[in-house]
């Protein structure tokens, strides 16, 4: 296992690019973060304008497509920038996950490498350029000082799941932070033998766990999805509407993302998805302090306010009418379960992995939770 922490232009690129088109031409999709280094992008780009070519680059994807082709996909294509070598994989990425712009991925590739080379130029020597690249030097040494912390937690996680070997041949790739966020705090981008992670939040060693884990539990997801498709819709309807509300309906997603989160917020922790923890871990001092987590947390807040909670007390009265409405989770309590079981299988055969373990058992506790 190798994991490297350095710049990918591409994405880079692609960010600054985008806090330019939303901050001149807003889109209701369009999100721009209130950072330091995007108010100083969005106030050089309504003096200075964006390059033409980018602009309708992005008319092309945002229209053409309905926005089918949306972040993940131009991160991906924007990953191909200086490294011409990742292109078998994202055209088998493209061909299983956005079939419908396979026939469209020779235009979409030259025309987006020809835009982010155009928008480089554009807005080369500038000070915004400048402060980019300092800011990303910085934030580099930083997350190198942690690798030593980042390569222990990553062999605890995959050496509990007896899966090590799954990364001995591993490349992670962790950027530094997204200064530009778009609409993902964090995401990770698989190339054969290759995981680029990029996330907005500096030195969160949480999420870079979190996309690390995606290597092994989202192509888990798919496989058990492919052998027992019968369940996608059974593992939609056990999702927490909160879950649903960032990934979809999407069962796979659904799936993959619960496995990780079931581990890291529960698991690992020793707390139940219940809603007496859910207490424990929502339980603010004053109302300053959930003032504070309110304004911090755009997802939280968004849900309080369509059950009309804006104040601490407000929270306390409702909070089982919240916990049921979007934190209620039995595909957590399920895959809870089986990490407890699956830890006690070790100790009777210390070799069996959390991959065939899964495989064979899961859909037996997902039958034991519908009835």
């Amino acid at each position: 296992m190798r994991i490297i922490i350095k710049n990918e232009e591409g994405p880079q690129l692609m960010y600054l690019a985008l806090i330019g088109y939303f901050s001149l031409y807003p889109k209701s999709w369009g999100k721009i973060s209130n950072t330091f280094l995007t108010k100083k992008a969005q106030k050089y780009f309504r003096k200075k304008g964006l390059d033409n070519t980018i602009k309708e680059f992005f008319d092309f994807c945002f229209m053409h497509f309905n926005n089918y082709v949306g972040e993940a996909t131009l991160v991906y294509f924007a990953l191909l920038y200086k490294n011409p070598q990742r292109e078998e994989p994202l055209l088998n990425y493209i061909k299983k996950s956005k079939p419908k712009i396979l026939p469209f991925f020779d235009e979409i590739k030259e025309n987006y490498l020809l835009a982010l080379n155009s928008f480089k130029k554009s807005i080369k020597n500038s000070n915004l350029e400048k402060q980019t690249k300092e800011a990303t030097k910085k934030d580099i040494l930083k997350k190198r000082s942690l690798l030593p912390r980042i390569k222990t937690l990553i062999k605890k996680d995959f050496s509990f799941f007896n899966t090590l070997n799954y990364i001995d041949n591993q490349t992670f790739i962790i950027t530094p932070t997204n200064f530009f966020p778009y609409q993902f705090d964090a995401g990770s981008y698989f190339f054969e033998n290759e995981v680029i992670i990029i996330d907005s939040e500096p030195l969160n060693l949480g999420l870079i766990e979190h996309e690390v884990l995606h290597s092994l539990m989202t192509p888990l997801a798919e496989e058990f999805l492919e052998q027992n498709s019968y369940f996608a819709p059974i593992i939609v309807e056990l999702s927490c509407t909160k879950r649903k509300m960032t990934y979809g309906n999407n069962p796979t997603s659904l799936l993959g993302e619960e496995l990780i989160y079931t581990y890291t917020d529960h698991f690992k922790k020793k707390l139940a998805p219940t809603y007496q923890n859910f207490l424990q871990e929502h339980s603010f001092k004053n109302e300053k302090y959930f003032q504070q987590f309110f304004v911090r947390h755009s997802g939280f807040k968004h849900r309080c306010c369509k059950l009309n909670i804006n104040k601490l007390q407000t929270f306390k009265k409702k909070s089982k009418e919240y916990f049921n409405t979007y934190e209620k989770n039995k595909l957590s309590e399920t895959i809870y379960q089986l990490y407890f079981q699956f830890q006690s299988a070790k100790k009777n055969k210390k070799q069996v992995n959390f991959r065939d373990f899964f495989l064979s058992n899961f859909n037996k506790y997902l039958k034991i939770k519908t009835g």
